[in-house]
């Protein structure tokens, strides 16, 4: 068990805070928290998803690595099961370890095999929760084989909040992206229409 170095929790929350609501491309959102908590909450990626209630499936919305960030829009469908799971995660612990173990858990078994993880990952997952509702999850894999320790889910806990704003923020702003798109879309054709005889 590696153990992560002292750290001020106000600081880490502030300094993932900063990272993580700091712009809303989320793909460089979870760049900057991950080249920040890896020395912290150690990993070789994250992985941030949206739990699509009408769809009752899982979108993996973006990872990050050493390298970049990069958007993702990887639809993963989930069982009965894991549905049961993600409705009554508000009245769960906000943080999970799964260790070594993942293709037997219903939601990080899907997910895992959708990034192409390693069903051996040590997985630490932090469940992003709005208003009592899971909207979706933060995820950091390891590969090293040793298990995330108490004190560091703990401080991946406290990513929750800014993590949670960052996705909804992000959601928020891929909807209006994609109406203003359609907008422009329909004004042209209605464009169109005016000046044909």
């Amino acid at each position: 068990m590696k153990k992560s170095p002292a750290v001020d929790k106000s600081s880490f929350f502030h300094e993932v805070t900063l990272r993580v609501c700091g712009t809303l491309e989320i793909e460089k959102a979870l760049w900057k928290l991950f080249l920040y908590v890896k020395g912290i909450v150690p990993g070789d990626e994250i992985a941030l998803v949206a739990y699509n209630e009408h769809q009752r499936s899982i979108e993996v919305v973006a990872t990050a690595n050493e390298k970049e960030g990069s958007l993702a829009s990887v639809n993963v469908p989930i069982s009965v099961e894991a549905i049961r799971h993600i409705e009554a995660a508000a009245s769960l612990p906000s943080v999970r370890i799964v260790s070594g173990k993942s293709a037997e858990d219903p939601i990080a078994g899907p997910v895992c095999d959708a990034l192409r993880w390693p069903r051996s990952s040590v997985i630490l997952i932090n469940r992003l929760i709005i208003d009592g509702r899971m909207i979706g999850a933060l995820y950091i894999r390891n590969l090293t084989g040793w298990a995330y320790t108490e004190e560091q889910a703990h401080l991946w806990s406290l990513v929750n909040e800014p993590a949670a704003i960052a996705l909804a923020n992000s959601r928020r702003h891929r909807e209006v992206f994609l109406l203003k798109e359609l907008l422009a879309d329909d004004n042209m054709y209605l464009q169109d229409e005016l000046r044909a005889p």
